[in-house]
């Protein structure tokens, strides 16, 4: 390997050292974020869903699906502006770290490398690094919850028209590492992200247009895709009020076949003298 080829490698792996250390705080961070949802988020969330084949997998597979960034609807979910910066001081301080081991014979070479991090741009070296954990992020999987089991604009959009169903988790039974539960945020603008702590922040903030929503998130670091719950998890079904009966009925015999035990049944019904729903126990 000729001298600038030895060099250019060398900046490769000092970024990609870089971005190893800042995933470590990622999942350092999650893992304190894991404790405190545990203790601070409701212990029911609520998942909207049409009455269709997906719902029917969902509950015989009790799995739910944790969906890519980029598979989204809304083309600003999880956008914000990655802005953590690399100082020369820091640049250095990690090169010095990284090439520590090299043995003595290898001084000179020692000096070279620190001449060269020494000369890093650390402008384009903060926003090539960002953008490639911002790739990564993209390919976190989402699952999205509610607060709310009586929303009629959540029921008339993805419970298909008041015609699908509600069901209620206790999501402190859905356990996996590298799980994150957290309230979304809403607001006006992008949030900026300029500390790797607030990650999560980026990833739990919306339009306020979404605000009637009161989402919860499920994010799983890392992956995404199909994601397998205990069945006692559920512990709520309700019943769109335009569900007809012989589908209510359906569901109701399909959870008990397929082992789900314990289940309260609720029918969402009109109210006579105000825009809202009220839940009857079946």
């Amino acid at each position: 390997m000729g001298v600038v080829g030895e060099f250019d490698f060398f900046i490769f792996a000092l970024k990609a050292n870089l971005l190893r250390g800042l995933k470590r705080c990622i999942l350092f961070f999650l893992f304190l974020i894991i404790i405190i949802s545990f203790l601070i988020a409701d212990a029911m969330i609520y998942k909207y869903h049409s009455n269709n084949e997906f719902l029917f997998q969902l509950l015989i597979d009790n799995s739910l699906w944790f969906s890519k960034v980029t598979d989204y609807n809304d083309p600003f979910d999880m956008k914000f502006n990655f802005e953590i910066f690399y100082s020369k001081d820091f640049i250095l301080e990690s090169s010095k770290k990284m090439i520590e081991n090299l043995t003595t014979e290898e001084e000179t070479k020692k000096k070279q490398y620190l001449e060269i991090a020494s000369r890093v741009n650390p402008i384009s070296f903060s926003e090539e690094t960002n953008r490639e954990i911002y790739q990564d992020i993209q390919n976190f999987g989402v699952c999205c919850f509610s607060k709310s089991k009586s929303n009629i604009l959540m029921w008339s959009h993805y419970a298909n028209g008041h015609k699908g169903v509600c069901l209620g988790f206790d999501f402190a039974s859905i356990k996996k590492e590298r799980l994150v539960t957290k309230e979304v945020t809403y607001s006006k603008n992008y949030p900026v992200i300029n500390n790797i702590t607030e990650v999560i922040v980026g990833m739990t903030t919306k339009s306020l247009n979404w605000k009637y929503e009161k989402e919860v998130r499920m994010i799983l670091f890392g992956e995404n895709g199909k994601l397998e719950f205990p069945r006692e998890s559920i512990k709520e079904v309700i019943f769109g009020c335009r569900m007809p009966q012989e589908e209510m009925e359906r569901i109701t015999k399909v959870m008990k076949f397929a082992g789900y035990k314990n289940l309260i049944f609720k029918k969402a019904i009109l109210e006579e003298k105000k825009y809202s729903l009220k839940l009857l126990k079946l």
